[in-house]
């Protein structure tokens, strides 16, 4: 399998952490959740940018 480094923007969030869910940008480096921020995370050569507006995101429910 491959690793792919991933930025996911404008989605909502909904995980165990926080009572509602919330409009975030995370991070994802070879699989792993690196980083969730409220503000915009910068864009690099080697990462994939997936639009998530008007979707949810749910990390680790599944």
């Amino acid at each position: 399998m491959e690793d792919t480094n991933s930025r996911f923007i404008n989605c909502t969030l909904i995980d165990a952490l926080s009572l509602e869910p919330r409009g975030v940008h995370v991070s994802v480096e070879n699989g792993e959740i690196t980083d969730v921020s409220d503000s915009a995370i910068p864009d690099n050569s080697d990462t994939k940018t997936i639009d998530l507006r008007n979707k949810y995101l749910l990390p680790g429910l599944w």
